[in-house]
């Protein structure tokens, strides 16, 4: 299950890269501790829905069933085959049924490489844009310099940046106040993922 305080792993396997990206689209504007309880419970859900498919109360060819579809996209692929993914998204309770639907068929089928795809590729997804695109690599790839402008962050930025807005801003402020957030980290000499972190749950706590 995606840790929410502690989102930085640069050593994530190809499956757990999967299961973040999911992690990264559903949370947007929702309680990260209760949206990574929805998706292990869909990934639950799942895995109870295809060995129902499966029909078939051999142990081993249900665990041949289950092996199958071992990953979050390959159990995506095949609910979208049983036409279970919406129904399965609704019972797990991560909300936003219809964009969630989109979203997860597009990254089953896509066939993205999550250690490298870049920003723009994500973005042609539905439902991530630059704050949650950028928040998937800034925690799962070092050293980068990008910055997620969500809601804490930019409370953080007014301090300094008194016009800065509430809400994730348009493309071109977005790439200005992202800017003066990796000059500021760059002066504090800290590490922009860490600070990021540390600023998310030091906000998030309040």
């Amino acid at each position: 299950m995606v840790d929410p305080t502690n989102d930085t792993d640069y050593h994530r396997t190809d499956a757990e890269l999967e299961e973040f990206l999911l992690f990264s689209i559903s949370v947007a504007g929702k309680t990260a501790s209760q949206i990574a309880i929805a998706l292990e419970r869909f990934f639950n859900f799942a895995d109870q829905i295809i060995m129902q498919q499966a029909k078939t109360n051999n142990v081993k060819a249900l665990m041949a069933e289950k092996n199958k579809y071992n990953t979050p996209f390959k159990a995506i692929k095949r609910l979208i085959e049983i036409e279970e993914l919406e129904n399965t998204i609704k019972i797990s309770s991560l909300g936003q049924h219809g964009k969630l639907k989109k979203a997860f068929t597009e990254l089953a089928t896509v066939n993205f490489d999550l250690k490298t795809c870049s920003i723009d590729e994500l973005e042609t997804i539905t439902g991530i844009g630059p704050k949650t695109s950028r928040f998937f690599i800034l925690h799962t790839r070092p050293k980068q310099k990008i910055a997620v402008l969500d809601t804490h962050i930019l409370k953080y930025i007014r301090q300094y940046v008194p016009n800065a807005p509430k809400a994730t801003p348009s493309k071109k402020r977005y790439n200005e106040l992202e800017q003066w957030f990796i000059k500021h980290c760059a002066t504090l000499k800290v590490d922009i993922a860490e600070y990021d972190l540390l600023i998310w749950n030091r906000y998030a706590r309040k």
